[in-house]
This record gives structure tokens, sequence and C-alpha cells, in this order.
């Protein structure tokens, strides 16, 4: 599939992110500078009317210590000063005519000392327009001073200025950083579509790459490729299922068919019931298998938990072991059991048919005058350890895995009855309780050790808790 060069900028969610993110910061600094300029104008106006009022005052002194002359020449001072060509300053006679300043005397102009807009000429015959105070002196003299709106207005152009450069300048950096990120994040997607897209084609050894970066797209991928091994070997797990029911039902199956075939044709009442028989025998052998291969399914599937309820282990075990005690007796077997009081949360019934499975695999393969060990401890934070442990011959790491799968047969058991789904259910059984099964070397022989979760008291309304909310119950 060939993307399209927009698609970098526009249609991904982190571009659109992006732009939004632009946008918001826009906004924000829109609000930020209408704020800031209306508090600074306050404030500039505030200061200037605070400055007028002392000048006014200054003006007062001077008039009284120096007369007119010296205000007058203290004015034309102040009017000439060239760093000070906002200011508003004016001196004028009881008529309005002014004796010295920059601007007219603003008409009808209220002199009462307030700071108030006023609007008049200037010296450059240009209109003036600011705020002032204006009072009258004892001999009817007229002072102004105040300041122009140029000023006020220069600052915040200055300040709009600085506004839209450091708003331009972070629209930039954003949409940079969107489009970068965009480009990115595209690349991470596009890789792992490429690799879905190959694994749909039947190449299922197919893996997303993962990085030495350590990013959320990493672990995303680390995630779905461990998701991917699983499903692989699902896979590989069924299509051996598959030829395992294909081999070791078809035997059986046309055995019944041969058998009920030969009856068909005698005419011998007994042999016909002989064959039917056989045909019996081999259809209950298929069914048996089917069934086995129904329970480790179901277990796989969570079917059962709608039935867990508190478990005493020690009193099942016990049970088991004594149920299985006279077949080990009739190979001459020892049979020990040693067992703790604990509990978990399961169904016993499935418990108890795990543990069958692990003690006829133990009887099976045990050499006459050998000994079976079952043991029942609690190991710290793991939980409930059962162990069931014989002196045959063992199970190789290398078979291990074999063992534990549908129809796992080794080399050695092609002499032996059975159809290598005993270790199979058991797992799933395992499984479905939350525990784990492990294989150890007992020198000689195997040791079986399956962990399930330990109840406590406080345990039993979690789990009843946890099954209703999972939809269990």
């Amino acid at each position: 599939m060939t993307r399209s060069p927009l698609r970098s900028f526009l249609p991904f969610p982190a571009m659109a992110a992006a732009v939004g993110a632009a946008l918001f910061l826009a906004a924000v600094s829109v609000a930020a500078f209408q704020y800031v300029d209306g508090y600074a104008e306050r404030l500039l106006a505030d200061r200037e009317a605070t400055i007028a009022e002392e000048e006014l005052k200054l003006l007062s002194d001077v008039f009284k210590d120096e007369g007119l002359d010296g205000l007058i020449k203290a004015v034309a001072r102040r009017a000439a000063q060239p760093s000070d060509n906002l200011g508003i300053v004016a001196i004028a006679d009881r008529q309005g005519k002014v004796l010295v300043g920059n601007v007219d005397w603003p008409p009808q102009l209220a002199m009462d000392g307030r700071w108030r807009p006023i609007s008049t000429g200037g010296d450059s015959d240009e209109t003036v327009a600011g705020y002032a105070r204006a009072i009258r002196l004892s001999d009817g003299t007229r002072v102004l001073v105040g300041r122009n709106f140029a000023f006020s207005t220069a600052l915040r152009s200055s300040l709009s200025n600085a506004t839209l450069a450091a708003l331009a300048a972070l629209l930039t950096v954003t949409l940079g950083l969107g489009i970068s990120l965009n480009r990115y994040v595209l690349a991470r997607i596009d890789a792992i579509a490429a690799t879905t897209r190959r694994i749909s084609m039947h190449n299922l050894e197919e893996r997303i790459p993962v990085g030495a970066s350590d990013t959320e797209f990493d672990h995303l991928g680390a995630t779905l490729n461990s998701m991917l091994d699983r499903n692989q070997s699902h896979i590989e797990q069924m299509r051996l299922m598959t030829d395992a029911i294909s081999h070791d039902l078809r035997l059986p199956l046309q055995r019944v068919r041969s058998s009920l075939n030969t009856a068909m044709q005698d005419s011998d009442p007994d042999k016909i019931k002989a064959g039917i028989v056989v045909a019996l025998d081999d259809a209950d052998d298929a069914l048996h298998t089917f069934n086995a291969l129904l329970d480790i399914a179901r277990a796989e599937a969570g079917v059962g938990k709608d039935a867990f309820a508190a478990v005493d282990l020690a009193s099942l075990v016990d049970d088991v072991c004594e149920l299985f005690e006279p077949v080990a007796e009739e190979k001459n077997q020892t049979l020990t059991v040693a067992t703790q009081p604990l509990r978990v949360w399961g169904q016993s019934m499935l418990l108890k048919q795990m543990l069958g499975n692990l003690l006829d695999n133990a009887i099976k393969y045990t050499p006459a005058h050998g000994r079976i060990s079952v043991s029942l401890v609690r190991d710290g934070s793991a939980g409930v350890c059962l162990r069931v442990e014989d002196t045959g011959p063992g199970i190789g790491v290398e078979d291990q895995n074999i063992a534990l799968q549908r129809f796992g047969r080794l080399d050695r058991d092609s002499k032996t009855d059975g159809k290598g789904l005993g270790l199979a259910i058991a797992t799933a059984f395992v499984r479905l309780h939350d525990g784990f099964v492990r294989f150890e070397d007992a020198a000689p022989g195997l040791r079986v050790i399956v962990t399930l979760p330990e109840l406590t008291d406080g345990t039993v309304d979690t789990q009843s808790e946890l099954m209703l909310e999972q939809g269990w119950r």
C-alpha cells in the first residue's frame, strides 16, 4: 500500500493533535496578551496619574517660591526636554491663553485636579490626545500636566510585536514537533502493518521490529510479538494434534469398520457377536480419546470455573492416593503420602483427575519394586506445591515439552499403552486453576511439581467477587 505524502502532515491523529495544540497555544497566548495589555494599561495609567499629581504639587511649590516667572521658566525647561516628548504640560493665564507649554489649552476643561481625558492641539498643529490634570493657582493662573496617548500606544505596540514573535516561534516549534512525531508514529505503525500483512500471508515466523530505545512502541511490539509467539505455538500444536488425531483415531475406526464388515458377512451368531464386541471396544477407545481432547479444550477455554469452591487439598490427595494404592501394590511398588492441611480455590473433580493422571503415569513407568511418593507442602510465597516423585526412567530436559503436548509420546513409549494425553490433561487443569507444572530430575526418576495458589480465609470473598466480575457466576 502506497502512502500519500499528505498523510504525513494532516490525517493522522498525531498531526491533528499538534495542530490542535498549536491553536490552543495561540488562543491562550492571545488571551494572555489581552490580559497583560489591559493590566499594563491600567497600571501605567495609575502610575502616570500619580506622577501628574506629584508634578502639579511641585509646580505649585515653585509658584509659591519663585512666582509666575519662575514657574514659566521651570515649565519651559521641562517642555524642552527631548527625552520626554510624550509629556503634556502647559501654563495659561486666566482667559486660557497659553503662556508656555507644548499643547493648547483644552476647551471647557474642569480644573479640579482630576485625571481625565483631553484632546487639543500641539506644537506641530497636530491633535494631541491623552490624559491630564489641571488646577488653578491662587492668582488665577492655569496649570496642566498629563501624558500623551502615544506613550501607551507605543508600549502596547512593543508588547504586541513581542507577543506575535513569541507566538510565531511557538507555533513553528509545535508544528515542527508535530510533523516529526507524526512521521515517526506513522513509520512505526507502517512497520507493524507491514509485518501483520506478511503474517496474514502465512509467514507465521515474522515478528514486529523492536528497537533498543525502550519506547512505548517497543513495549507494544514486544507485547504483540509475545502474542504472536503464543499464537504460533497454538497453531503448531493444533497441527500436531490434527496429525495425531488422524493417526491415532484412524486405526480404531478402521478396526471398527473391519469388525462390523466381518460380522455382517458371517452367519455364525457367536462370531457376529464377537465382532460387534471388538467394534464396541474400538469405538470406546476412540470416544475416550475424543473426551480427553474435549476436557483439554474446555479447561483451556476456562470452562468449569463457575463450579470453583474452597477445596481441602490434603484430604483430596489422601483420597486419590488411597484409590491408587492397590494399583501400585499389584506392581510391588511402594506409594507413600505426606500432606499438610492446605486449601485451594478450585474444582475437586478436576483436581482429582489431574492427580490421578500424574499417579497413573508414575505407576505405569516405574518398574516393579519401585517407589512413588506424593507430598503436599506450602512453598512460601509460591503457594501450594504438590509433588509426585517416582523412580522410573524420568524425562530428559529436551523431551519435557513433548511430554506436555497433546499426543506427546516419547520414542521409548511406542510399546506402552496410551495416547499421550494424560500429562496434557493434567497441565490444562492446573492452568485452569492459575497454577503451573514443571519437571525435575529425581535422580533417578521424575519429580512432577504442581504449584497452585493457596486459599486463605481472607481470599475466599476476593475469589468470589473476581468470578462475579468476570461473569463466571
